[in-house]
């Protein structure tokens, strides 16, 4: 029985194969936009309650206050997306995988330290396929 001699690919057709390899792990899941909620509190700090009254223990809502969510290291994806928060400091939105900055730019702030808005801890959040991305943002006033 005689062997053939090995095949060979042009190189034409070795580039359309890399080229095709990288269009489609360039185009899977991060062009999907997933959910995202959570909340907005303020700990600490005046809140407006009678003397006498414990502030101290339960979180206050940031109602009506203006969230940017920057993304971070996103090829292509550089616009901030933002939302305003609801009476309950509830926010939704839907957004791609990834690491996104999230920052309180000022509409809306009750809090503010030298003239800036205090911002959110954690103030960088990953959004990822198959979780849930729900995410409880804290302002906190010491």
């Amino acid at each position: 029985m005689q062997r053939s001699a090995p095949r060979q690919i042009g190189t034409k057709s070795a580039t359309v194969a890399l080229l095709m390899a990288v269009l489609v792990s360039c185009t899977g899941a991060n062009d999907k936009v997933l959910p995202v909620n959570g909340r907005l509190t303020r700990s600490g700090g005046p809140t407006g309650a009678p003397a006498g009254v414990d502030t101290h223990c339960c979180p206050h809502y940031e109602a009506n206050v203006q969230l940017h969510f920057v993304p971070i290291h996103q090829s292509g994806n550089t616009r901030a997306t933002n939302v305003t928060t609801d009476r309950f400091g509830g926010f939704s939105l839907r957004l791609r995988p990834g690491t996104y900055r999230v920052e309180v730019p000022g509409p809306g702030a009750d809090s503010f330290v030298d003239g800036k808005p205090i911002q959110p801890s954690p103030n960088l959040i990953s959004v990822k396929t198959g979780a849930v991305n729900q995410f409880n943002l804290v302002i906190s006033i010491r």
